[in-house]
């Protein structure tokens, strides 16, 4: 899901409804729950600031619809909530030949100093331009995760 504003309205909304600090620098990642007023649990999900008041909000899929309903419940007028699952292919590479696999695949630096651990960034894969690609799994292993535009999902998984 994507929620932006024009202002700081993004970054205000998610900070009172996440339990961890999502004002975080441009292009990382915070993993976070989301609580309601009783401090039960409503969302586990991963937050990628995208711009100063834009994020990607990732959940797992058998809580999407819930997840989008209870943000829409409480979103000030402010903010926009647009539901981007079906833009996207997710395509997950994971595992300690990850690395070596991607580094074919583009020629965006890798390393851990240049592409660190829960950060995220758009670069070419495959010759596919503006892929959406985070550094994060929840394998503890080496892997990334691919949000492709869908016209350009088969030939990212081909090659």
């Amino acid at each position: 899901m994507d929620l932006w504003s024009s202002g700081t309205e993004v970054v205000d909304f998610l900070q009172y409804l996440c339990s961890n600090d999502v004002d975080i620098p441009v292009g990382h990642i915070v993993h976070t729950g989301m609580q309601n007023q009783y401090g039960g649990y409503e969302n586990d999900c991963s937050v990628a600031r995208l711009a100063e008041n834009r994020y990607m909000l990732m959940s797992p899929s058998i809580q999407q619809m819930r997840s989008y309903t209870w943000l829409k419940r409480h979103l000030p007028k402010e903010v926009v909530l647009e539901d981007v699952t079906s833009l996207y292919t997710a395509l997950c590479v994971m595992g300690p030949f990850s690395r070596a696999l991607m580094s074919r695949l583009t020629q965006t630096s890798l390393d851990s100093r240049s592409f660190p651990f829960f950060t995220a960034r758009y670069m070419d894969i495959a010759c596919a331009p503006n892929i959406l690609t985070m550094n994060m799994t929840h394998t503890g292993e080496l892997g990334y995760v691919f949000y492709i535009p869908n016209e350009f999902a088969l030939h990212v998984f081909d090659a």
